[in-house]
């Protein structure tokens, strides 16, 4: 299995450019503080996003609706 790359998305990035690995048992090892600040730092910014994208599009539907009623209304009105 040594022969096989790991994908790039799976390879974690240290500053001192060590790559974690898994501890003599095959176990995953923990997070230190500092990349488990960085993970939660990074999980916020994510979320936060993908609320700002939401409300947007929840606005924009609530819009186009409402212009699209008052133009049935008006059509109404006139005819």
């Amino acid at each position: 299995m040594s022969g096989i790359p790991t994908p790039p998305h799976q390879k974690p990035t240290i500053s001192d450019g060590k790559v974690p690995g898994p501890d003599e048992r095959g176990a995953p090892r923990e997070m230190t503080p500092e990349e488990r600040e960085a993970f939660i730092k990074a999980r916020k910014g994510r979320n936060r996003a993908i609320a700002l994208g939401l409300i947007a599009f929840a606005v924009l539907v609530f819009v186009i609706t409402a212009l699209r009623l008052m133009q049935n209304i008006a059509a109404g009105q006139a005819g």
